[in-house]
């Protein structure tokens, strides 16, 4: 499997492609960490995604697999906290609302 290309496309393209369309459609830009939660979210799943293409003699390292038996690889669970901040972030900005215009502040 070419595992460079799914990793570009799904850690590079999509990415990209996600965030532009919320940032122009939804307006993610006014709450603050909003935009960094939806990046660290679709990377970290993006990213777990792909370790599912690689093939098991591409894993040069015997630490990789974790847990024998399993599908979790080093790599899945070293994104794993990129997941849970992404989260974080995203739950706390929309808890916080949509922050003040610059000009908004200026007006008194």
């Amino acid at each position: 499997n070419p595992t460079q290309i799914y990793e570009a496309v799904l850690e590079g393209l999509f990415v990209f492609i996600l965030l532009h369309f919320l940032a122009s459609r939804y307006k993610i830009l006014n709450w603050t960490g909003l935009a960094s939660g939806c990046f660290l979210l679709s990377y970290g799943t993006g990213r777990i995604i792909s370790e599912f293409f690689r093939m098991e003699e591409n894993i040069p390292y015997p630490w990789s697999k974790l847990i024998e038996g399993t599908f979790i690889t080093q790599g899945m669970l070293l994104t794993f906290p990129l997941i849970l901040i992404g989260i974080f972030l995203i739950v706390r900005s929309l808890i916080r609302g949509p922050r003040a215009e610059w000009y908004k502040l200026l007006v008194p």
